[in-house]
């Protein structure tokens, strides 16, 4: 490792309000940062854009592995934390109902597998993966 650099981590969804903030807060703790969203942060020490959001999971996940791959050199990270995601509510006899369910899907489910991926090719054997939720899954939301 870099001399200074106390820790690697990968940041999925490192653009995003929480992404972006602990992007930030591992930077200034003098650890290494990869970060993976529709585009770059320019805290973190390496971006995987994700090029083309509307591409499959397949053709996401390849991207993203290789990109991050790449951007690793071979190294392997502390930490992968998986912030990436969206919520919408709404209901049943919305005319949107399956078109919101599927970009729900997309931002949060695929990105958790993704992020799963490469913990499983890239974390340290002590390393963790963090996979955040809502609280929107623990219990019913307003309206």
């Amino acid at each position: 490792m870099a001399s200074g650099v106390v820790g690697k981590v990968i940041v999925y969804g490192g653009r995003g309000a929480l992404g972006a903030t602990i992007v930030k807060y591992f930077r200034d703790q003098k650890w290494w940062v990869g970060s993976i969203d529709l585009a770059p942060n320019s805290d973190a020490d390496a971006n995987v854009i994700v090029e083309s959001p509307s591409a499959s999971w397949v053709d996401q996940n390849t991207a993203v592995s290789k990109n991050i791959a790449e951007a690793l050199g071979g190294s392997k990270v502390d930490a992968i934390l998986c912030v990436a995601g969206g919520w919408s509510g709404g209901n049943a006899s919305s005319d949107d109902l399956v078109k919101t369910a599927d970009l729900m899907w997309r931002q949060s489910v695929w990105t958790s597998v993704i992020a799963a991926g490469l913990g499983a090719h890239h974390l340290k054997d002590d390393g963790v993966l963090v996979l955040t939720g809502a609280q929107a899954a623990l219990k019913g939301t307003p309206g």
